[in-house]
């Protein structure tokens, strides 16, 4: 397996986050269920905007965003792992429960070469039923970045 690097060369920031939305479990209800704290929530009908819109469902966040400094994905996810591995019964009962459930990963790049999932994390995450996505943006302010961009574009 490919070591971990937590000054990961190609990425300026990551983070990963546990992402629970639902529009019959309440965000306290979770909270119990998974005795969790969330990092961030939102109920059912809470205000979103200045526009007056009501929120359509609940959202329950659990972020490594600010916790784990890491810029190797792998990090964020072993942390968010070691928060709900031990967790199944529960996640199950809400998958059971019409609740969705993902991870999402933010990445910034700034060179050729992205983010990492390893077999383990694979395993774990595959046992729990939970999808990883990656939200993936590109530094503007890098030279490497925009020196891969040209050539993406001269390959096409």
């Amino acid at each position: 397996m490919t070591p971990y690097d937590d000054e990961y060369p190609t990425c300026k920031r990551t983070f990963a986050t546990l992402r629970i939305y639902s529009d019959a479990v309440s965000t306290p209800e979770i909270t119990a269920r998974l005795q969790l704290e969330p990092t961030d929530c939102f109920n059912k009908g809470d205000a979103t905007g200045s526009r007056g819109l009501t929120r359509k469902f609940n959202g329950w966040f659990l972020s490594s965003e600010s916790i784990v400094s890491s810029r190797d994905t792998r990090r964020h996810l072993d942390w968010l792992i070691s928060k709900i591995g031990d967790k199944a019964t529960e996640i199950a009962r809400l998958h059971a429960d019409r609740v969705d459930i993902d991870i999402s990963c933010f990445w910034v790049y700034k060179g050729q070469g992205g983010p990492l999932i390893s077999p383990p994390q694979m395993a774990a995450l595959s046992a729990l039923n939970i999808e990883v996505w990656w939200d993936v943006y590109y530094d503007h302010d890098s030279a490497d970045a925009s020196s891969c961009i040209t050539e993406v574009g001269q390959n096409r």
